[in-house]
C-alpha cells in the first residue's frame, strides 16, 4: 500500500467507518433517509405522481406540435 498517497485510507479507519455505517446511529439514519427517498421516487412515477404528470404534459405538447405542423403544411 502507498502510504504517501493522499487517497490511501488506513484499514482501521475504513473498518470503523463501515461498522458505524452498518451498525451505528448514523447508519440507521442513512438507511431511513434512503428508504424515504425511495418511497418518494416511487410516488413520483406512480400514476398521478409528479413525473407521471410531466410526461403527460410533454406528450400533449408533442401531439399539439405535430397537429400544428400539419395545419401549417395544409395552409401552404
Amino acid at each position: 500500500m502507498q502510504k504517501d498517497n493522499p487517497m490511501t485510507v488506513q484499514h482501521d479507519v475504513m473498518s470503523d467507518a463501515v461498522k458505524e455505517l452498518m451498525q451505528g446511529d448514523q447508519g440507521k439514519q442513512a438507511r431511513a433517509r434512503a428508504q424515504e427517498f425511495g418511497r418518494r421516487a416511487w410516488q413520483d412515477v406512480e400514476k398521478g405522481g409528479s413525473s407521471d404528470e410531466k410526461l403527460d404534459q410533454l406528450n400533449e405538447c408533442l401531439l399539439l406540435r405535430r397537429e400544428f405542423q400539419s395545419f401549417i403544411v395544409v395552409l401552404l
